[in-house]
């Protein structure tokens, strides 16, 4: 990263609060490129997915942005992996930076989150091609008004809510219960 753009860092800081306060998501995520904050631009791919969905179909059309999501979060573990900087000269770089960070155990953990977002989108979008109203079964499983369509990115009510979606959903027990023990063990997606 350019040096002189430290100069500038509480700016580019409310820069980029102001474009996110603005819900002017596209140039913030073009500003979050040009800084090379992957993790934060992951972060607004995000947004990008979930943004006027109300249907888990609508979510399966949005599906590449989380294949972005996974090439940012890919891209910086494999920057994490390949650095060899000593840790006393990266604690004082993160003072000073204002890109976001984290370990690679952090990073294995968001991508796996990831591919089982994916396949939970899938399966409830084919759900929902099969004739399932899965947007009227929401309500019905939440205590407190839900006015999103729960992802595995929210709080941990809609996480709730999304895994009990999945078996009620299935064309029987079995299939929804499939998803479910296919995607127990997360480790088939770590990344070495």
């Amino acid at each position: 990263m350019d040096e002189t753009l430290m100069m500038l860092k509480d700016y580019i800081i409310q820069m980029c609060l102001m474009l996110e306060k603005r819900k002017l998501l596209n140039s913030l995520y073009q500003v979050q490129l040009l800084l090379k904050d992957k993790i934060r631009a992951s972060m607004t791919c995000v947004r990008f997915y979930t943004m006027d969905c109300i249907t888990y179909q609508d979510l399966r059309n949005n599906i590449h942005q989380l294949m972005n999501v996974q090439q940012h979060l890919k891209s910086e573990l494999e920057l994490c992996q390949w650095e060899e900087i000593k840790t006393q000269s990266r604690r004082s770089d993160e003072h000073q930076s204002f890109v976001m960070k984290m370990d690679t155990k952090s990073l294995n953990t968001h991508i796996n989150t990831i591919w089982l977002q994916i396949d939970a989108t899938k399966f409830l979008a084919q759900c929902e091609e099969n004739g399932k109203d899965t947007v009227n079964l929401i309500p019905k499983m939440s205590l407190l008004p839900c006015t999103r369509i729960p992802t595995l990115f929210e709080n941990t009510q809609d996480k709730i809510i999304l895994v009990a979606l999945i078996p009620i959903c299935g064309a029987n027990v079995e299939e929804g219960f499939g998803l479910a023990y296919r995607n127990r063990d997360n480790s088939r997606y770590d990344i070495e």
